[in-house]
């Protein structure tokens, strides 16, 4: 009977054998065998784990290459699989390779595009015995291929003066267990580099520093790495750093200045080069200029500033100019200048009246100011807004040879506000301004309004009112007359409102009244009156009690009861309470002592005990009277039953079972309800687990606990408590 073959995998390298390699023992040069043959129809797996073939067919082999070989001498076709990992087994997607029958001992393919990633290899070998498939798999690991250089970066591509550069070196893959190693090379003596640059086993990339130093002209540098017969380049472009000067002003103006004033201006001067600015001199020319702030020589870094301070202060009258030259090292070569220019002036006119500082008299004024020689005009600028403003007019005058010129300046203000003048001189082309500031007039100020705080008033109470005007008080302040209608109310004769106010306040004075009345406050001043109405109600003693009866239930005998009455004063006078009457057996009465007054609004309390002696209903009244406006005294009605019943708590427990300790006895505990405490009611430990309590009350709620007791007097913690309601 024709017999199917069996495939067994060898390793090239290994030593030769006669018959099959176990699985368990099998090795290859790129790859480990990690799977097992499945089994066909028909074959069978013997004790060292792969397939022995029917017949004594030769097995096939793997070689350590990855060769498939298989031994046979019958016909039909093998057929090997590759797979790479992510596809699983016997997909082929690395390709199928087929073979025919052959008489050879044996078959070979070479199987070429495999992965050198390390990834996992998959081989299935099909073989068509008599129609009968077999298939027998095998895992292997890929090459792992050695990682090529694959780039060169650097921070920066282009430099100024000396620098540093920060460089990156990657690879394909990750370096190897012993490193990566690259070299480096720069094609210009400004730049320079290390040999060579380590890659750290495992990782893709390193840096390493890129040293630039200053050239003087404009160049290029090329860096190479090369690692494993490739070579990366990277250009960086190399700029002569050059120093400059930049001034904050080219030209100084100090405008007209009075002589022997100095006056002084700055500029800023700032090294705006990619190199250090040297100020190697400054030279000053022109009557009257002289500078400060920089000694040279002075060297500035990049970006770096001074102050240069000029001043002016003329002697003589007159225009004056002159300039600053500063020399440096900046590349423009030529140094460079500033432009210096003033006038000196002997006076400036004055303007005498009004007084600067005072009041304008009203809508109107007449400005006076001196004159000086060489004036070609006058303006005076008049304004609201701000200085030089101008919004009122501008006025212009010619030179006189009078000693003061005068104009008269129309629609002033007449609102209190701040008025702004300034005259403007021309002399020999060159402006002079002088300010000064005004107050403008008030219109005059007229009684507006009188209010007062409240309008109606109960008995004696004092009411604070005020005065309004409708402009600021005038110099020396503004009077307002007071009267008041009612003698109950008083109020100043007169008030004062303060120059520059508009408001006053004063106060009213209301006195008790009997009745209800009507008082007028009224304010008069010239010629104009202002009243308020307000109204007078008499106060009034009122009592307002927290109840109307008193009634105590059903009482033990000989047990007080005691509830509290709350007696107010409600009403708007004090309240006097002049007597206390009572009435009724069993009853009395503590807290409140007559007479008592109460103010407005305040609270008494009064106590009210009911301690009957005999079992009966009984029935009392107390009487209160006071200086209350509703005439009559009031009367609380009391009530109260007296009962001779007692009664008697029989309490039983149950005694624990769960104690390692003796029991001597028990100690029982009562608390009165609302109270927090508890009583021990009984002298000495309790021997049983019963106790009758005769000393309660009726009408009472009463709680109860117990605790154990051993023989050294130790209690436990209490039992869990029962509340009783005695009737």
């Amino acid at each position: 009977m024709l017999r199917k073959p069996s495939f067994v995998f060898r390793c090239a390298s290994c030593p030769a054998a006669s018959s099959p390699v176990s699985h368990a023992a099998f090795t290859a040069d790129r790859a480990v065998d990690a799977g097992a043959l499945f089994r066909g129809p028909g074959t069978s797996l013997n004790h060292r784990g792969h397939h022995q073939p029917h017949g004594g067919q030769r097995p096939a082999r793997l070689l350590g290459h990855i060769y498939l070989v298989h031994r046979q001498r019958r016909r039909n076709l093998p057929a090997l699989a590759w797979d790479q990992r992510t596809n699983g087994v016997g997909s082929g997607n690395l390709g199928v390779y087929s073979q025919s029958q052959s008489t050879a001992a044996s078959i070979s393919v070479t199987a070429t595009g495999l992965p050198t990633n390390g990834s996992t290899v998959y081989a299935r070998l099909f073989a068509d015995v008599n129609g009968n498939w077999t298939v027998s798999d095998k895992t292997y690991k890929a090459a792992s291929g050695a990682p090529a250089l694959s780039a060169l970066s650097c921070t920066g591509s282009s430099f100024t003066g000396s620098a540093t550069d920060t460089c990156i070196v990657a690879l394909s893959s990750a370096a190897p267990s012993s490193g990566a190693q690259v070299t480096l090379a720069s094609s210009n003596t400004a730049v320079t580099v290390p040999a060579s640059v380590a890659v750290p086993a495992g990782n893709t990339s390193a840096s390493f520093s890129a040293a630039i130093s200053a050239v003087s002209s404009t160049q290029t540098g090329t860096l190479t790495a090369a690692s494993g017969g490739v070579s990366k380049a990277l250009s960086l472009t190399l700029n002569a750093a050059t120093p400059a000067l930049t001034l904050s002003a080219a030209t100084l103006s100090f405008g007209n200045v009075s002589l022997n004033t100095p006056t002084t201006k700055t500029v800023s001067l700032e090294s705006s080069g990619t190199a250090s600015l040297t100020i190697s001199g400054l030279a000053l020319s022109g009557t009257g200029f002289s500078a400060s702030g920089i000694a040279t020589p002075l060297t500035l870094a990049p970006n770096q500033t001074a102050t240069l301070t000029v001043q002016f202060d003329p002697t003589s009258a007159g225009a004056a100019a002159g300039q600053v030259s500063i020399t440096t090292n900046a590349s423009s070569g030529a140094a460079q200048t500033i432009a210096l220019s003033g006038t000196g002036t002997s006076s400036t006119p004055t303007i005498i009246s009004p007084a600067p500082g005072s009041a304008l008299p009203g809508s109107s004024a007449t400005f006076t100011w001196t004159t000086v020689s060489g004036v070609a005009t006058y303006q005076l600028w008049l304004g609201t807004n701000a200085v030089g403003s101008g919004n009122i007019a501008v006025y212009s005058a010619a030179p006189s040879s009078a000693s003061t010129i005068s104009i008269t300046a129309t629609g002033l203000p007449t609102t209190g506000g701040t008025v702004y003048a300034r005259l403007f001189t021309d002399i020999n082309g060159n402006w002079l301004a002088s300010d000064y500031t005004y107050t403008a007039s008030s219109a005059a100020a007229a009684l507006n309004a009188l209010a007062c705080a409240t309008t109606s008033i109960t008995g004696a109470a004092s009411d604070v009112c005020s005065v309004s005007l409708t402009a600021p008080a005038p110099t020396g302040g503004f009077s307002v007359s007071l009267a008041s209608s009612s003698s109950a109310v008083t109020v100043p004769a007169s008030l004062a409102v303060a120059a520059g106010a508009t408001t006053a306040t004063f106060t009213a004075t209301a006195s008790a009244v009997t009745t209800a009345q009507a008082a007028t406050i009224s304010a008069s001043a010239s010629g104009i009156s202002k009243a308020v109405a307000l109204q007078l109600n008499p106060a009034t003693a009122a009592l307002t009690l927290s109840t109307a009866s008193v009634s105590f239930g059903t009482v033990p005998l000989n047990t007080p009861s005691t509830q509290s009455v709350t007696l107010t004063s409600s009403g708007t006078a004090n309240l006097t309470i002049s007597a206390l009457s009572l009435t009724g057996t069993g009853f009395t009465i503590s807290g409140i002592a007559a007479p008592l007054t109460l103010a407005p609004g305040q609270s008494a309390s009064l106590n009210v005990q009911f301690d009957p002696t005999t079992a009966s209903s009984f029935t009392g009244a107390l009487t209160i009277s006071s200086n209350a406006s509703s005439g009559a005294s009031q009367t609380i009605a009391l009530n109260g039953t007296g009962n001779s019943t007692t009664y008697d708590v029989n309490l039983t427990w149950n005694a624990p079972t769960d104690t390692s300790d003796t029991i001597a006895g028990y100690n029982i505990y009562r608390s009165a309800a609302g109270s927090s405490s508890y009583q021990l009611l009984n002298s000495s430990p309790n021997a049983s687990t019963t106790f009758s309590d005769s000393n309660v009350q009726s009408v009472q709620i009463y709680t109860y606990i117990v605790t154990s007791v051993d023989a050294s007097g130790v209690e436990s913690l209490p039992s869990n408590s029962i509340d009783l309601s005695i009737p």
